[in-house]
């Protein structure tokens, strides 16, 4: 027969279970509080990999973008250090105006004063045109060249044609050169006149007074290669027309090439 058990036991029993039921309890919950502090490590963990992975993809882009713009820059530099800018060239493809000849005055000058005795070099392909503006622009070369008593050594390369006040502008140059298959067209000053018949007279004495200062420009820069008699003969009454050759062998150029 099973003996009763003591109120007091009861109790004590009771209590204990309670005591183990709570310890459960709160083990349960110390399991649960590391399990989150293990997620919580885990995704902090995971966000501080996103984060650097961000870094490190932002690291190249800038990296990259960085590359892209000094290559640029390189380019770019190259490009200006190859510009007819920076090799003292000067492309004159134009009609002789007075627009064209000023562009090609400021040119000239920047050169100048970035150099007192620089080359420059002058490449022409025109038609002429004004002759008033075109002589200024000789007489600037002029100035600037050796021959004429500057710094700078003038090279002047006929591409193409070089006609009328074209032509006269090639004789301002320290070394004249023409294409092989390039040529020059000599003619007198032409232009209208209008007015009072002495008005027009005065106008055909200056442009008589305008050739005869050109032609001797010519014949100077011949260098005993052709005469005024026969100059003033050759460009009397037609454009006279000369190839490379022709120009060379009347010394209105000195070299073809």
């Amino acid at each position: 027969m099973t003996q009763p058990v003591s109120p007091a036991l009861e109790a004590a029993q009771i209590k204990k279970l309670n005591a183990e039921a709570k310890k459960i309890d709160l083990e349960a919950k110390r399991i649960a509080v590391e399990n989150d502090l293990s997620n919580l490590a885990i995704q902090q963990a995971e966000a501080d990999i996103k984060a650097s992975v961000a870094h490190a993809h932002e690291a190249e882009h800038n990296a990259v973008a960085s590359r892209i713009a000094a290559d640029a820059a390189t380019r770019q530099e190259q490009f200006t250090l190859a510009s007819d800018h920076y090799h003292n060239e000067l492309h004159f493809s134009c009609a002789v105006d007075g627009k064209s000849v000023e562009r090609a005055l400021q040119q000239l000058s920047v050169w100048h004063r970035q150099s007192l005795d620089c080359d420059m070099n002058l490449t022409i392909h025109s038609e002429g045109g004004s002759a008033l503006d075109g002589i200024h622009l000789f007489d600037q070369l002029w100035a600037y060249s050796l021959r004429g008593g500057g710094t700078h050594r003038v090279t002047v390369t006929v591409k193409g044609y070089a006609a009328s006040m074209a032509a006269i502008l090639v004789q301002a140059a320290d070394e004249r050169i023409i294409g092989p298959q390039s040529w020059l067209m000599i003619h007198k000053v032409s232009a209208g006149a209008s007015g009072k018949v002495t008005e027009i007279m005065n106008t055909a004495k200056f442009l008589e007074h305008m050739c005869d200062r050109i032609a001797g420009v010519f014949v100077d820069r011949a260098g005993g290669k052709i005469s005024l008699e026969t100059f003033s003969a050759k460009w009397e009454h037609a454009d006279w027309w000369l190839s490379a050759e022709q120009a060379l062998q009347y010394g209105f150029v000195d070299r073809i090439g």
